[in-house]
């Protein structure tokens, strides 16, 4: 009897697991299939939602939201889409600026699959994911088959860099950007510092641009330091600061530092060649600054090989009231197209501070030749108004107040803080306590 009872109690269980396994199963089965269609009603509204403001009559305004319709107002009839998600922060639509660059940006940037339908089962996102890793890999290929050396490698690296897409995520666009006041009473003094070395043909254009600055010439000083030149640019640099009239003061120096680079743009660029040639750069901008700045309020380093800038550009930066300012170096290629020449200027992002971390205390760290940046570079930071924090600085065009320099500011011949010359400068005066910023909308070519 007992042996009865619990070949029965056994049966009896065996049953009831079955059942619950069946019961799972038909639970699994139902949630799976309900999920299904949440997600084919979902793509299929936003379909249908999609169409109908496609074929709308209505002109709208661009505004920020789940999808921006940018309508031609003289046809009346869509001129193109975008479409920007709701809670990805990929930034497609630039600030409403009457700026050609300003279009010229949205062009570049990689725009979204326009055929979203409730048949595309690929988001947005992730495509764009897709094509990033596309690009790298066939990037990757070329070093594989062009590298030789371990210098050509780096040049390559470098070139390859600059063909990437860059992508970040951006705040979301301000709908008014702070004013600046300009100034209109300009007492302060200025130097113009400027490291000369082999542009005998340049100068010429380098001192009209000089000339062309609306800022009161009695308050400009003039100071440049000519070193390791083959050619006649200290002849030349002469000749042109006598024929300058009614500035407050014109300086030129020669320094005889005996460092030898290169002059064909393969071997200046190596990658071998990058520390000793800054950290001499470095030495050349101190040599200068010791030289050419007396009393005056403000230090303005220019390049000598820079091809335009604003009229007043000086006042654009001192209207920043910031200590350490710069404006956007740019330079067009042969499209016509507008690229960040400085990639000196940028600002560190967490990847940037993450992949330094991880390096030696000796190690230098130079933009272009680490493979895709990891920062934001002036360009990049335009919807953030007309002035933006930055980590590093570059010498194209940068403004500092001469009373920083005396208390011990220079450029660093060494590895400060993983950086050297100008962008060790930028790091040595955030140790110092002083902030850096830059003016994206203040262009300057080279």
């Amino acid at each position: 009897m007992l042996r009865s009872v619990i070949l029965l109690a056994n049966r009896m269980n065996v049953v009831m697991l079955r059942r619950r396994r069946q019961t799972i199963t038909v639970l699994c089965t139902v949630t799976a299939f309900m999920l299904l269609l949440i997600y084919y009603y979902r793509g299929s509204y936003t379909s249908v939602n999609f169409h109908k403001e496609s074929h709308s009559n209505v002109s709208h305004q661009p505004k920020s939201g789940a999808a921006q319709l940018l309508v031609n107002q003289k046809d009346m009839q869509i001129d193109s889409i975008q479409l920007k998600i709701q809670n990805h922060d990929y930034q497609l639509i630039q600030p409403k600026l009457s700026t050609p660059l300003n279009q010229e940006l949205i062009s570049q940037k990689p725009a979204f699959n326009q055929k979203f339908t409730r048949h595309s089962h690929i988001h947005p996102k992730q495509q764009l994911r897709m094509q990033d890793i596309a690009s790298q890999k066939i990037q990757k290929e070329q070093l594989k088959k062009n590298s030789t050396t371990s210098d050509s490698q780096m040049l390559l690296r470098a070139k390859a860099s600059e063909l990437l897409v860059f992508r970040t995520k951006v705040k979301k666009m301000p709908k008014t950007f702070p004013s600046l006041m300009p100034l209109t009473n300009f007492t302060d003094t200025i130097v113009i510092l400027t490291p000369v070395s082999n542009v005998e043909k340049k100068l010429s254009r380098y001192f009209n641009i000089i000339q062309n600055f609306t800022y009161p010439k009695h308050l400009i000083s003039i100071a440049l330091g000519e070193d390791t030149s083959s050619d006649k640019t200290f002849l030349t640099a002469k000749d042109l600061l006598t024929n300058l009239h009614g500035y407050r003061r014109k300086d030129l120096f020669h320094f005889s530092d005996r460092h030898v680079s290169g002059h064909d743009w393969e071997t200046v660029h190596r990658y071998s060649n990058q520390k000793p040639r800054r950290a001499h750069m470095a030495q050349s901008r101190n040599h200068l600054l010791f030289s050419g700045l007396k009393d005056e309020t403000w230090v303005l380093w220019i390049d000598s090989d820079i091809t335009s800038a604003p009229a007043d550009l000086i006042q654009q930066l001192l209207t920043a009231r910031k200590n350490i300012v710069v404006p956007s170096c740019l330079y067009v290629n042969n499209k016509g197209e507008k690229r960040v020449y400085d990639k000196n200027t940028w600002r560190e992002t967490k990847e940037s501070q993450k992949y330094l971390k991880r390096k030696k205390d000796d190690f230098l760290m130079l933009e272009g030749y680490n493979g895709p940046s990891k920062r934001l570079f002036l360009l990049n930071l335009r919807n953030e108004g007309p002035l933006v924090r930055l980590n590093g600085v570059g010498g194209c065009v940068l403004l500092v107040k001469a009373n920083i320099h005396r208390q011990g500011l220079i450029f660093p011949t060494f590895v400060f803080d993983h950086h050297i010359e100008t962008e060790g400068l930028a790091k040595m005066a955030t140790k110092m306590g002083h902030s850096i910023y830059g003016m994206p909308f203040v262009e300057v070519f080279h």
